[in-house]
């Protein structure tokens, strides 16, 4: 069971964290996240998963409730990590971090990048971003609002299937309606072309593993914050933090719906979607590992040694 999210943390989140350490572990996190989609994407060859998927059950309902119910179980680790405040602060810490697990600068970079021309590219995708931005604001604003209703797991549950399915059926189609009005009223300053081909070259390449500390930064500060909230044993840890990671990226059964709805045979289908759930599990599971190596041998070791 994890521990009560409510109750209060007064050691700092950062106290006898190990930087050296720390910071080792955040560059290879980098590297070996990122590396599991780029090996499949480019050596392995596996498609990039944009095939029409076919089910009257949209598959994002399922992501969407695992998402909120990781984003409400990490608001409560807020509150409890950083003090009794008013909700609106750790409400702005959860709606910073989900927009580092949906790589929304990286996207806004990248686009930007790869097309052109390169100033109108710029401001074009970041407005697409803005727009897009609007679906964890509004998620981190209902779970702020509700969370006084959501006190224990029962509660917590009925919560995230609510709030998941006011996700997927009402804030989806608003925000995408938005980007849609955005991308049509900004026309003009739409790319023309684009130039960035498979293979990859080291001009793409390279920035997109420096970009990609975006989201190796969110997952290092939801550690950080939910780090005490997990039960004791150095595995239950590990574990549990890397499901919350797969949710927090929607990636938590985003491989196993694909695969059974896509447009694409089984196998195919799930390497195309599982490259980024892999990717997912290897950045919660190495920012996790990260994390306790920074921490070992200090005042919170205790917290993560016991087994």
């Amino acid at each position: 069971m994890l521990n009560s999210a409510n109750q209060e943390v007064n050691i700092g989140i950062f106290d006898g964290v190990h930087w050296g350490r720390l910071l080792i572990g955040l560059i290879l996190t980098v590297i070996l996240s990122l590396s599991v989609h780029a090996v499949m994407l480019q050596v392995l060859h596996v498609p990039f998963p944009s095939a029409q998927v076919k089910t009257w059950i949209p598959f994002q309902v399922f992501t969407n409730v695992a998402l909120v119910a990781a984003a409400i179980w990490l608001y409560g680790c807020i509150r409890a990590s950083l003090g009794r405040r008013a909700r609106a602060f750790p409400a702005l810490v959860l709606f910073v971090l989900m927009c580092g697990f949906d790589e929304t600068l990286r996207a806004w970079v990248m686009n930007a990048y790869c097309t052109l021309p390169p100033l109108k590219s710029s401001i074009f995708f970041g407005l697409i971003a803005l727009s897009g931005a609007l679906s964890p604001a509004a998620a981190a604003v209902l779970i702020a609002l509700a969370a006084p209703y959501m006190r224990t797991r029962w509660q917590q549950g009925v919560g995230a299937l609510l709030l998941g399915l006011l996700l997927t059926f009402a804030v989806a189609p608003l925000v995408s309606a938005a980007q849609q009005a955005v991308a049509a009223y900004f026309i003009d300053l739409a790319p023309s072309q684009g130039w960035c081909k498979l293979p990859y070259g080291p001009n793409v390449l390279v920035p997109a593993y420096l970009t990609f500390i975006e989201p190796v930064l969110a997952c290092g500060f939801s550690v950080a914050l939910s780090w005490k909230c997990i039960p004791r044993g150095f595995w239950i840890k590990i574990s549990v933090f890397m499901l919350l990671a797969l949710a927090l990226k929607k990636q938590l059964f985003a491989a196993f719906f694909y695969a059974a709805y896509a447009d694409l045979p089984f196998w195919t289908a799930l390497s195309s979607m599982g490259q980024f759930s892999l990717e997912a599990v290897v950045l919660g599971l190495t920012t996790a590992l990260s994390w306790a190596w920074a921490n070992k041998g200090t005042g919170n070791a205790s917290m993560f040694m016991s087994r």
